[in-house]
């Protein structure tokens, strides 16, 4: 029998996108989003600039990134990065930025395959039934888990609740 696959997201879920993005629009235009401002169209007119200045190798960690990794770590199961990269900017250098922040931050697992992908929905190509993937918005989780793997919306507040379903899916 095959060993069980857990996804992990990177921006929002081991990398702090969202922080680094407004500090970033902050610094360069003197623009303070508000906290529950249209993220992802704000966001996107931004992306390409933020990558173009290192953005995503410059981002700070998410509080629990450490503890999630090593919860994952400790699991009888594989471990892949799953990360989007966007369809605006240079593909290949936001994911060499994303790779380099995760070899850099996570040195000890620097082994764990890196896949990317060019939409969060698209992450659902990867999925089957021996396959989690834990992300941070909900409908990158919905494609994953309609294409037939399974899932979880993470947030740092649902950490403990996060390693339950991930027990149980090694465990199922």
């Amino acid at each position: 029998m095959y060993k069980k696959t857990i996804g992990i997201d990177f921006d929002g879920v081991l990398a702090n996108l969202d922080t680094g993005l407004r500090f970033f629009i902050k610094d360069k235009y003197n623009i303070e989003l508000e906290p529950k401002s249209n993220r992802d169209k704000e966001f996107y007119k931004y992306l390409p600039e933020y990558a173009k200045a290192d953005g995503f190798h410059l981002q700070a960690k998410m509080k629990r990134a450490n503890d999630l990794i090593e919860f994952i770590s400790e699991q009888n199961c594989n471990i892949i990065i799953i990360t989007s990269c966007g369809q605006f900017y240079d593909v290949s250098s936001v994911a060499h930025q994303k790779r380099k922040w995760f070899d850099y931050n996570f040195r000890e697992h620097c082994n764990i395959p890196f896949v990317t992908t060019t939409s969060g929905k698209d992450k659902a190509i990867l999925a089957h039934n021996n396959i989690m993937l834990i992300d941070d918005h909900s409908k990158n989780i919905d494609a994953f888990i309609k294409a037939g793997g399974h899932g979880f919306v993470y947030s740092e507040d649902v950490f403990e609740e996060c390693k339950e379903k991930i027990t149980e899916f090694i465990e199922g």
